[in-house]
């Protein structure tokens, strides 16, 4: 069923997509160091503290929800498409 609203706007779904499939390119790799190869480690590890995301956290362990906002702080002040 979908969600009566998107929980992101359309042009944010490339990231989206880019980072959901980064995350769970290697599957017993730690994400945040997958992401390091598309995002800066700083910006990156912001993210994950504004998320409460451990730093050893593999995407199996991260919700729809923090996905969806690890997206949107990413986008921010960024050229990622």
């Amino acid at each position: 069923m979908r969600r009566p609203q998107a929980l992101l706007p359309p042009e944010h779904k490339s990231t989206f997509i880019a980072l959901v499939k980064r995350g769970f390119s290697q599957r017993r790799k730690m994400m945040l160091k997958l992401l390091k190869q598309d995002w800066p480690a700083e910006k990156l590890e912001n993210a994950f503290e504004q998320l409460n995301l451990s730093r050893l956290a593999r995407a199996e362990v991260v919700s729809l929800e923090q996905f969806v906002r690890l997206t949107q702080i990413l986008r921010a002040n960024s050229e990622h498409e």
